[in-house]
Order: structure tokens, then sequence, then C-alpha cells
């Protein structure tokens, strides 16, 4: 991770972060899908038990967030 100040904000520069997502159980394959079109790399899915683990930078996150809150 590097680490730069420019004015007053700190920026990251991460290559890949590691990430989970919950999900309703039944519904883990559809969320992972929708994860990976927005530029996720899936790592694993647990069937039955409503997690996603996945990869992805850190700029994936809002767009995750603004995906659910307008889906």
């Amino acid at each position: 991770m590097n680490l730069k100040i420019v004015g007053n904000y700190l920026i990251m520069n991460m290559k890949c972060m590691k990430y989970y997502a919950t999900a309703i159980m039944g519904l883990e394959r559809i969320a992972a899908d929708e994860i990976e079109e927005l530029g996720g790399r899936i790592k694993e899915i647990r069937e039955g038990k409503g997690r996603i683990f996945f990869e992805g930078k850190f700029e994936l996150i809002p767009k995750l967030n603004f995906f659910r809150a307008n889906h």
C-alpha cells in the first residue's frame, strides 16, 4: 500500500483488497454475479451460508454500495 498526501487528503494506492459480502441464503450465486459485473474477483462462495469472499480495488466498494442502494 502506498500513501501520499495531496493537499489536505491522504490518498491510498492499493492494488487489491480482500472483502466479503453477506447475502440471503440461496442467493449467493446471484450476488456473486453482480459483484463480478462491477469489477470484483470472486474467491469463494459459501452456498447456503450467505457469504461471498472476493477481491477488488478500493474503488469497488462505493460501486457496490451504490448498486445495493439503487437496485
